[in-house]
């Protein structure tokens, strides 16, 4: 309760002087980031034009895709137009502000589940997806320079000697078009969900997001072509993969339930979660 209270006055306080759009937003942000609920949250999806301009319309979007691991950046995806930039290439520091800086500025704008960081975190990365990410607008909104380029400190795969390099800022628009140019197999919503039979014989099923309104994909005919391909092979265990996947529609999983036999949760059934505390 005490926690909650400070939030509040905090708020309160930011709301006695007058505020920019912007500025009023992310104060919202962060106030409903401190739920610590993963679905309540200002939105970057359903705003008004206004906001959708704000948050999505802006030349200041990042003009390559990376990976956050453990408070590190590495580059997957370059549409900058700076070959020197490949796969592999960590990120330093933008515009002179280390890595750890922008992720400790952002983190508190990130809304998740609880204690689950790790959420938070992989909402600190661009990935290879259509849909839009909430790097994108707090990035923008928090550091983001329109029309100018950005001052990139990297360090190249193999080498341990950090380097300067500009590259310029993009429309979110323009950076999608290169990224698809590019034949991305992550770009398809509908490649996010696969089935295989692994070499020692166990299931695999990827099911990267239940938002199946998003996809053309016929999921109700994948799930029973990827269930008899595996009562065809004898299939014994299955690894569900949902990484990634942060819901949607629930008759999906239901579905997905029903098919693994645990609509009932057998006693046999054990749960298992890993936090990172």
């Amino acid at each position: 309760d005490s926690q909650w209270s400070a939030h509040k006055a905090s708020l309160s306080q930011q709301f006695k002087q007058p505020l920019s759009v912007k500025n009023t937003y992310l104060a919202f942000t962060r106030y409903v980031a401190a739920i610590q609920c993963g679905h309540t949250h200002t939105g970057i999806y359903n705003q008004s034009a206004f906001i959708d301009q704000l948050l999505q319309g802006t030349v200041d979007k990042l003009p390559f895709l990376f990976d956050n691991q453990d408070g590190r950046w590495y580059l997957t995806h370059n549409v900058s137009g700076k070959n020197l930039l490949k796969p592999g290439t960590e990120i330093l520091a933008i515009n002179d502000q280390p890595i750890a800086d922008i992720i400790d500025t952002m983190l508190p704008y990130m809304s998740a589940d609880g204690a689950n960081d790790a959420h938070r975190h992989a909402q600190i990365a661009l990935h290879p997806v259509s849909t839009w990410q909430m790097f994108d607008a707090y990035f923008a909104l928090l550091f983001g320079q329109a029309d100018t380029p950005y001052r990139l400190k990297v360090r190249l795969a193999n080498s341990n000697k950090p380097l300067f390099i500009n590259v310029d800022a993009v429309t979110l628009g323009e950076r999608t078009r290169r990224l698809e140019a590019l034949a991305i197999p992550e770009m398809d919503i509908n490649q996010s969900w696969s089935y295989r039979i692994q070499e020692d014989g166990s299931g695999y099923l990827r099911i990267g997001t239940y938002a199946t309104y998003k996809m053309s994909l016929d999921w109700q005919l994948f799930y029973a072509e990827a269930f008899a391909a595996f009562a065809e092979a004898n299939v014994e265990h299955i690894t569900v993969d949902i990484r990634g996947n942060s819901g949607g529609m629930d008759i999906a999983r239901l579905t997905l339930d029903a098919y693994l036999g645990l609509t009932d949760l057998p006693d046999q059934w054990t749960h298992m979660s890993k936090y990172q505390v």
